[in-house]
């Protein structure tokens, strides 16, 4: 695998382990009623996996693998959003749709969330 694959692999999201991303399985015959998605039948597939804990996402995990090396690392190193993220997306769509702007600066607000800056705490109302 070239160094460049190597540097673009995120680390485990399981355990933070170092990913390996040469995983390479060549079948002795094609699967029986399993093809890739351009309609060629599954001789070889490719997969990473957590040199650490093992996690894989190719076989057993997921019949086949992947089709490329390419394929592989892309899908190693897609990450679902973490809550906060999702939480602030959620405040940003909410502010900037559904609240409307009747003059408070609620855009400026979610504006201000969306590049990550430190909004300051609201007044105590006493």
């Amino acid at each position: 695998m070239s160094t460049d694959h190597a540097r673009a692999l995120l680390a485990c999201p399981f355990c933070g382990g170092e990913a390996n991303g040469t995983g390479h399985m060549r079948y002795g015959r094609p699967l029986d009623d399993t093809w890739w998605e351009d309609g060629s039948q599954i001789t070889e597939a490719f997969f990473v996996n957590c040199i650490r804990c093992g996690i894989s996402n190719g076989p057993p995990a997921l019949v086949g693998g992947y089709q490329t090396q390419a394929e592989a690392i892309a899908a190693w190193n897609t990450r679902a959003l973490s809550t906060a993220q999702t939480e602030r997306s959620r405040i940003v769509e909410w502010l900037k749709n559904d609240a409307g702007d009747d003059g408070t600066g609620l855009w400026g607000i979610a504006d201000a969330i969306e590049r990550g800056e430190h909004l300051p705490s609201p007044p105590e109302v006493g």
